[in-house]
């Protein structure tokens, strides 16, 4: 299982030797950074936009390479399939200078990247952006149900609030830390079925438990799907299992027969929680493993079309968990999708570039922007699935290029992490330790839900 996650570094990093300049404040300039950013192999973030000094121009932008002087810097990380950045980027024209030790310095950096702009956008009392919201007004769940001391950064004036505010080098996000305890809730329960409606209840209320209990997590956003859940949890406040189940049950048949659903439901972000149950249904014949993906997911992201993409997602990775081609699998999900004629062309124009060279990159690039940049499911998993084919025998390159690719790179490199590590250890390709040392969140939950299943 790959642990999804994503983290920006929110304070500035200097030379060790030199004390931090006054910071500047950043505005978003149209012209894109051609950047290899930090990153994580299944939740990560990457900032498409240029980002300039609010009272300077940008300057023309200089494609970067990866030289093998490595920077000490603080990179993001996730638990099982992570990595991070470690050679130093220089413009491609230009050496690279001997490399220098950093530290963090406690100047924030203010800048505004293409996710934290629209933080304060978001609905405080549901799911959206603020300027959607339709109906009456609700109580707001972001800060008194979920997100306990995050309100003053939702409601900042200053709109430079990044989304994972919260989290230092390490830290998954949010959406992670739930799939996490969604695989140590059904180990610890001892599943032998994780397609049982008891194993999506104590999911459940494990789930409520921790978001509605103040100062569980470090993250500062919470996507639309928990903000919904929560919205119309809050009526009623059912925490124990069944009583979870039974409400969920409910608002899943109400949004599902809806009129007009919710189309902030339909999101890739409905990917982490539901890898634990493939995962665990590893010895489950097919149909039961989508099973517990698609009836688990339809209580989390109630809306018509997304049953559908999380069954192809759900076959194709537990065909690969049983040791099938990653390479076939995506290629029959890309048919599937409608767009595999679309993938053949980028890949035959990518493939006239040499491997890991910046205009392959580009090629993915537009391929990605092209099938889906955004965090609608189809798009997303249309881009997942054009990357983990182009990229099935190359875990590391295939989660470089995503997090370079930019967009919802974050679940889309959580879905796209799972396949590939499931393939990797197959094909006999090992996960660089380095892309595992000094991770947070893992060291608490993999060890134990190793451990649990070894019992």
């Amino acid at each position: 299982m790959s642990s999804v996650l994503t983290l920006s570094n929110t304070g500035q990093l200097c030379p060790a030797s030199l004390p931090c300049p006054t910071p500047v404040n950043y505005v978003q300039r149209p012209h894109p950074v051609q950047h290899r950013s930090v990153m994580s192999s299944v939740l990560t973030l990457s900032n498409t936009g240029q980002l300039c000094p609010a009272s300077l121009p940008c300057p023309t932008p200089v494609n970067y390479v990866q030289r093998p002087h490595p920077v000490q810097h603080r990179s993001v990380m996730s638990s099982v399939l992570t990595l991070s950045n470690t050679g130093q980027l220089c413009p491609a024209s230009s050496p690279c200078p001997t490399p220098v030790s950093y530290v963090q310095r406690p100047h924030p950096v203010q800048h505004r990247s293409v996710m934290s702009s629209v933080l304060t956008l978001s609905n405080t009392a549901g799911s959206g952006r603020t300027s959607w919201s339709s109906g009456g007004k609700r109580p707001d769940v972001v800060g008194s149900v979920i997100l306990h001391d995050k309100a003053d950064l939702w409601k900042s004036s200053s709109g430079s609030v990044h989304y994972h505010h919260g989290l230092q080098a390490g830290h998954n996000t949010l959406n992670v830390l739930c799939s996490l305890r969604v695989a140590r809730t059904l180990v610890r329960g001892g599943f032998a079925d994780v397609s049982t409606a008891d194993a999506r209840g104590a999911v459940l209320s494990n789930y409520v438990h921790f978001l509605t209990t103040p100062g569980s997590h470090k993250d500062t956003y919470a996507e639309s799907f928990h903000r919904s859940f929560f919205a119309d949890w809050q009526d009623v406040r059912p925490t124990a299992p069944t009583q979870v189940l039974t409400f969920a049950e409910k608002r899943s048949r109400l949004k599902l027969s809806s009129t007009f659903p919710d189309g902030q439901l339909d999101a890739i972000g409905c990917i982490p929680m539901i890898l634990p149950f493939i995962l665990l249904s590893a010895s489950a014949n097919e149909d039961q493993a989508v099973s517990a993906a698609v009836d688990f997911v339809k209580l989390t992201h109630p809306h018509p079309k997304v049953p559908e993409y999380v069954s192809i997602y759900s076959r194709a990775l537990h065909a690969v968990v049983g040791g099938a081609s990653v390479r076939q699998q995506s290629e029959h999900a890309l048919r599937t999708l409608g767009v595999w004629d679309t993938c053949q062309g980028y890949a035959h124009k990518a493939a006239r570039f040499p491997v890991s060279s910046d205009e392959r990159l580009r090629v993915h690039q537009s391929a990605v922007s092209y099938l889906g940049l955004a965090c609608y499911t189809k798009g997303a998993l249309c881009s997942m699935f054009y990357l983990a084919h182009e990229f099935h025998d190359d875990p590391e390159g295939g989660i470089l290029t995503n997090t370079n690719c930019g967009g919802e790179n974050c679940n889309r490199g959580a879905a796209l992490g799972a396949l590939l590590g499931a393939g990797a250890s197959y094909a006999g390709v090992s996960i660089p330790q380095r892309w595992k040392d000094q991770l947070r969140d893992a060291q608490e939950f993999v060890p134990d839900i190793i451990k649990d299943l070894q019992l």
